[in-house]
Order: C-alpha cells, then structure tokens, then sequence
C-alpha cells in the first residue's frame, strides 16, 4: 500500500519559487477533492508544516490510503499558486 503524503518540510521553508522548482520539477496537475484538514497552532497562527489538507485522489482505491492523500499547508501553498476554480451551478449528489 502507498500511503503517499505530500508535505515541504520546514528546512525548505525559506526558499523562493525558483530554487522549489529547480528541486521538485512540478508538472501539470490534476483535479482532487479537498475533503477535510487539521489545523495545528492557533487560528491566528497557523503552523502550514503541522497543519494538513486531506485530499481524495481518482487514481482509484489502490493509491494512498485507499484513494486518500495529505498535503501540508505549506506545499499547498507552494504547488497552488496556479490554481485555477471552477463553480458549478447545479447540486449533483453522489452515492459514491
């Protein structure tokens, strides 16, 4: 089983963009759900190397933990800086 997490460790924290992408190489990405976080700190000082999203991928169940990721706030930050949102008009309930 890959139980993959996705985290930029506080050693690095102090890079600029450049020097993270000479290092990580990022390529396009891919849609994933944002199904819930923890945050660790106070609400008006957040720690984003101890505080973490959790994410479902669609790579299917195999990946992750059963189609389940982390990510920390501090590489969110760094991988989103190109995101780009979508709003849908309608509710789609799923029994997924």
């Amino acid at each position: 089983m890959d139980l993959a997490t996705w985290y930029l460790p506080l050693e690095l924290g102090a890079c600029d963009r450049a020097s993270l992408d000479a290092a990580f190489q990022p390529t396009a990405g891919h849609a994933v759900n944002i199904v819930g976080y923890a945050i660790a700190g106070s609400t008006g000082s957040t720690d984003p190397f101890n505080s973490y999203f959790i994410i479902e991928n669609n790579w299917g169940k195999a990946s992750g933990y059963r189609s389940f990721y982390f990510m920390n706030f501090a590489a969110f930050k760094y991988l989103a800086f190109s995101l780009t949102t979508c709003r849908l008009n309608a509710w789609c309930y799923s029994e997924a």
